[in-house]
């Protein structure tokens, strides 16, 4: 392809992805809220705003990735319905919203077990747990990396012999008396 071609059908792709995910954005909070209307995160406007930057900035991801699936398929032709890359890209549109209602739907069902059994008690517990092996962790290469270090470039280390040959001594001959 020539460079303006793939470049204008990068940016319509990103773009489009850009759109996608600043809806997805911009609904999304609105769709907790109605979901849980217990949780009221109480979000700012600039928050919202933040989001739907972040969103859009992140349509750089599968713009290209889409563009690069899309140059593979070209050389290696496939059949069936999917031939089409609209008809992928729309597959592939439906396929993430499907994943997103799911999680959603999963966060339905997880907030209230998640309050039935004290989760944030053992999720506490849980990070301290982690908190606690990696201070050990830590501890543990620093004290070799320590050990290696004094052992490698400390002046003050006993310097080793080098092992050289030592020379026979002369055979002695016993004189008689």
């Amino acid at each position: 392809w020539p460079l303006w071609y793939g470049l204008r059908r990068w940016l319509v792709r990103t773009g489009l992805w850009g759109l996608a995910m600043a809806s997805v954005s911009l609904i999304v909070p609105p769709l907790l809220t109605w979901l849980f209307p217990a949780l009221n995160v109480g979000a700012s406007p600039q928050t919202h705003i933040s989001m739907v930057l972040l969103a859009t900035t992140m349509a750089i991801l599968p713009g290209t990735w889409s563009d690069m699936l899309a140059a593979h398929d070209r050389d290696s032709m496939s059949s069936g319905v999917l031939q089409s890359s609209t008809m992928r890209e729309l597959a592939r549109g439906v396929v993430g919203l499907v994943v997103v209602l799911t999680l959603l739907g999963a966060l339905r069902i997880a907030a209230p077990l998640w309050q039935h059994w004290n989760g944030a008690t053992h999720a506490v517990t849980v990070q301290e747990w982690f908190g606690a092996q990696w201070n050990r962790l830590e501890t543990g290469i620093d004290t070799l990396l320590g050990q290696y270090y004094l052992r490698r470039y400390d002046r003050r280390a006993p310097v080793r012999a080098k092992a050289t040959p030592t020379a026979a001594p002369p055979a002695q001959e016993e004189h008689a008396p």
